[in-house]
């Protein structure tokens, strides 16, 4: 059964179609999916390398139902071009709002040995799992994890976690309001980029995915782009925050070009 298990799994993450189109097919959807769940547990993972792109045989441990895209490399592809572009051999780079470490991983092996990573992740399962791919990775070396939110100041923010049955790689939690009261609702330390400077080499360049609170980031980090200039790669999650993220990096001196969909690049 356990050997069943790993082929399935690596079947799926291999595959280009996600297992959650299949249960809408008529009729024979629901019968596929009863057989999923009896077959491969929804929260069990496997070791895998990443199949093709600049984060090839890089190691991740993934679900099946939902890592294929990262298994194949596939995710964000104008995201890694802009990291590889912006980012030196012997540079270092912050990645704000880590999730499971791709982009982490992906700038470890960019840098190199006499470059550094830092990753900021706020979730306590993500932030675990982040460590078990570095070092899976022998990036223990390059890499830093800060479990905290970044944040506009230091302190403890409400953090609402995905339920996994929303989102088994919790890859879409959020800073709320202090009055939310929930049970997936915990309290996380808050930490801001600015309070970050003395931390040693300052970054090259920052990626920041946090689930629409970029402006309270930015607002954390005024010294530290002021200071440094790094390049910024900044995903936005609605028109709202999309804007205020351009006005905040205008005031700083700073242009945006649209990458992609749903990401701004930043540069001095």
């Amino acid at each position: 059964m356990e050997r069943l298990r790993e082929a399935i799994g690596r079947l799926l993450l291999r595959s280009p179609v996600a297992p959650r189109p299949l249960r809408r097919l008529p009729l024979l959807g629901p019968p596929l999916g009863r057989l999923l769940d009896r077959l491969l547990p929804r929260h069990e993972r496997q070791w895998v390398q990443v199949a093709r792109g600049p984060a090839r045989g890089i190691w991740l441990h993934l679900n099946p139902r939902v890592g294929a895209a990262l298994a194949r490399g596939a995710i964000e592809p104008e995201v890694q071009q802009a990291l590889l572009e912006h980012l030196p051999a012997g540079g270092v780079f912050w990645d704000v709002g880590a999730n499971l470490g791709f982009f982490t991983l992906l700038a470890a092996r960019r840098v190199g040995p006499s470059g550094r990573v830092v990753a900021f992740e706020p979730d306590p399962d993500n932030a675990a799992l982040l460590r078990a791919h570095v070092a899976r990775n022998g990036f223990d070396a390059l890499v830093e994890v800060i479990e905290a939110a970044a944040w506009s100041e230091p302190g403890t923010v409400a953090f609402r976690r995905n339920r996994l049955e929303e989102s088994l790689d919790r890859g879409s939690g959020c800073v709320v309001g202090a009055a939310m009261a929930a049970a997936e609702v915990v309290a996380v330390r808050a930490v801001s980029l600015d309070a970050c400077l003395g931390r040693g080499r300052l970054p090259d360049v920052i990626k920041c995915d946090v689930e629409g609170a970029e402006a309270r980031v930015l607002a954390g980090a005024r010294r530290l782009l002021a200071v440094q200039r790094p390049v910024l790669i900044i995903e936005w999650h609605s028109a709202e925050s999309r804007e205020q993220v351009r006005a905040e990096l205008a005031a700083l001196g700073y242009r945006c070009d649209r990458l992609g969909e749903r990401h701004l690049l930043a540069r001095p």
